[in-house]
């Protein structure tokens, strides 16, 4: 079908049976893909000069209005007619060699990488900054002239710091990362470093989790923050009253003071990601089935059942905002928009409830822990995490000591 995509045309478009596209009637290539799930995303499509059509994402339209999309669509169009001229001269030949020149590493990420990081990757902008950051020294160099000796100086350099080789080895991923998608858009004939080994790291697997009584003392901490909170509500209305100010909402009687003790708790009992928990909207909440659906970015949507304690925090948390719309997020920020941090709160948290080295990843940890030492199924509690592999669930089974001894005493 086609189309003026806008933002109001978008949000008419219904999911079907099948995944459809709405193709924008003003601007070549620029389309809408519709999932049956529901999942709305924008592409710029293009024929290379093999004569194959290709196409880039450029986000969902959860993240991005139509608007944006179609500037980043004309940024790719405007980028994709200089790559395709210089191939022409060649005709269609992929070795850039024979094609004027390679692009810089820098106009490289200012010409096509950024935009396309911001629009598909979940961390988009921090991968561009890791980039920018890390590799600056190579910025001049051609992307075909990045080799595995430049990259093994630049790592020993990197040792010499006591940078920590897993934090090396991140950094070249983002670098490798970048140059595969060079080499898909065929600006490069070979990866430069498809040889290159990570430096090796120890490979014990951090292990986090709760202790009986730090759960205790996490829970205690939520509740006489809640109070302090409501408390601190009351005494301030009762100083706008005097000034004959608007008073804000009254806290007395709500179950919570704000959304940090409904994420915890949600956290806790259902290991969903921190990034998925900012993701969750009221509709992805069935509260007759006692279910809840995460969309994780670019995986499978799966399906998590609600304990009756999450229920009773989500329906809790539900009764202290029926003004929102089932579209709206379940813990938005401060303006009412995607929340993207709660740093400061979450560590104002640990330190009330003298809890240390413990990070809001190690929620899930603790959540996965816990179902393994009940004795659930590993293929289960993977199947809960959205782990792709049981050697992903492994890292989360708890070493106890006394169960190793107890073992060997069986041989006797």
């Amino acid at each position: 079908m086609q189309g003026m995509i806008t933002e109001n045309s978008q949000r008419k478009l219904c999911p079907q049976v099948k995944p459809y596209e709405m193709l924008d009637r003003q601007l070549r290539g620029f389309l809408l893909r519709v999932q049956p799930s529901g999942y709305k995303s924008y592409y710029y499509s293009y024929v290379n000069n093999f004569g194959k059509r290709a196409r880039i994402s450029i986000g969902s339209t959860e993240n991005i209005s139509a608007k944006q999309a179609r500037d980043r669509a004309l940024l790719h169009r405007a980028s994709l007619e200089n790559v395709l001229e210089y191939k022409d001269s060649s005709r269609g030949t992929s070795d850039p060699a024979l094609v004027g020149h390679t692009p810089s590493l820098e106009a490289f990420i200012n010409t096509r990488y950024a935009d396309w990081a911001m629009a598909s990757l979940a961390h988009g902008q921090k991968t561009n900054a890791l980039i920018r950051r890390n590799f600056e020294c190579l910025f001049t160099l051609p992307l075909n002239e990045i080799s595995i000796a430049l990259i093994k100086q630049w790592r020993q350099q990197r040792l010499a710091r006591n940078i920590k080789p897993s934090t090396i080895n991140r950094d070249i991923s983002a670098l490798r990362a970048l140059l595969s998608k060079a080499l898909q858009w065929q600006l490069l004939d070979h990866h430069p470093l498809a040889d290159l080994k990570p430096l090796k790291t120890n490979s014990t697997p951090r292990r986090r989790y709760l202790k009986q009584i730090e759960c205790r003392r996490l829970v205690t901490a939520l509740l006489a923050r809640d109070d302090r909170l409501k408390h601190a509500r009351e005494r301030g209305n009762a100083i706008r009253r005097r000034q004959h100010r608007a008073l804000l909402p009254s806290l007395v009687g709500q179950a919570y003071a704000d959304r940090l003790s409904p994420m915890v708790l949600l956290s806790l009992k259902t290991g969903i990601h921190r990034q998925e928990l900012f993701d969750l909207k009221w509709q992805d909440i069935h509260y007759s089935q006692a279910l809840m659906e995460v969309h994780p970015h670019r995986k499978k949507t799966r399906v998590l059942p609600l304990s009756p304690t999450a229920q009773k925090v989500l329906r809790q948390w539900r009764r202290q905002n029926l003004s929102a719309q089932t579209e709206d997020f379940v813990f938005p920020s401060s303006k009412g928009g995607k929340l993207n941090n709660v740093k400061r709160s979450w560590c104002s948290l640990l330190k009330t409830a003298n809890i240390r080295d413990f990070r809001w990843q190690d929620l899930r940890h603790d959540f996965a822990a816990k179902l393994i030492h009940q004795g659930t199924a590993l293929a289960t509690v993977a199947a809960l995490c959205g782990h792709s592999s049981l050697t992903t669930t492994l890292r989360y089974l708890p070493v106890d000591n006394v169960d190793q001894r107890q073992a060997i005493s069986l041989l006797g």
